[in-house]
């Protein structure tokens, strides 16, 4: 079972852009969500995921190490849900072996903490951009907004840092636009 990203305190990127169009991958059969495009996108894939694995990873290259506590962390939070309750949630199934009611519980803490960093990423954002848009600030405002919003869930709480936008592409192969408002 994977653990999600949000419990080893990987950030969720740009949730306050969250949409759902439709979008299928041809030749793969799946249909996915257009804001999992790209890097997203080819991880459905496993010939595709090998090949992106491949270009950007080097064979001997070392990565970055997961926190030396995060394997306790992860059992630490299944057996909290699997022998306490979540909120207002009981399981009542708590044993180790096909249990639904685990897995249930799991996706619904996915969801309301998916939830809580959408809506405070969106929030935060004084702007309005792409499938963000805010009554109470109607503009775009690159100046104090061009950046990408980082959303942590830790000690039940969300805290939201932020990291630059890179204005080129790594190599000349690409011609770089820069960006400009969408107009309809």
């Amino acid at each position: 079972m994977a653990t999600p990203s949000f419990h080893v305190l990987v950030p969720q990127q740009d949730c306050e852009f969250m949409q759902f169009h439709p979008l299928g991958i041809y030749g793969a059969g799946y249909l996915i969500t257009e804001g999992s495009r790209g890097e997203g996108g080819i991880l459905r894939n496993n010939e595709a995921c090998a090949n992106r694995v491949a270009q950007i990873h080097k064979p001997g290259e070392k990565q970055k190490p997961l926190e030396n506590d995060v394997g306790e962390m992860t059992i630490a939070w299944l057996d909290k849900l699997r022998q306490e309750s979540f909120h207002d949630v009981k399981l009542q199934d708590r044993s180790l072996i096909w249990n639904s009611d685990l897995i249930e519980t799991l996706e619904l803490e996915n969801l309301l903490i998916n939830a809580c960093i959408t809506m405070h990423s969106a929030e935060a954002r004084k702007e309005s951009r792409g499938a963000h848009a805010r009554k109470d600030f109607t503009t775009r405002d690159d100046v104090n907004w061009m950046k990408y919003t980082l959303g942590y869930w830790e000690n039940e709480k969300v805290r939201l840092d932020y990291r630059p936008v890179h204005m080129n592409t790594l190599d000349d192969e690409i011609q770089t636009f820069p960006p400009k408002a969408r107009v309809y």
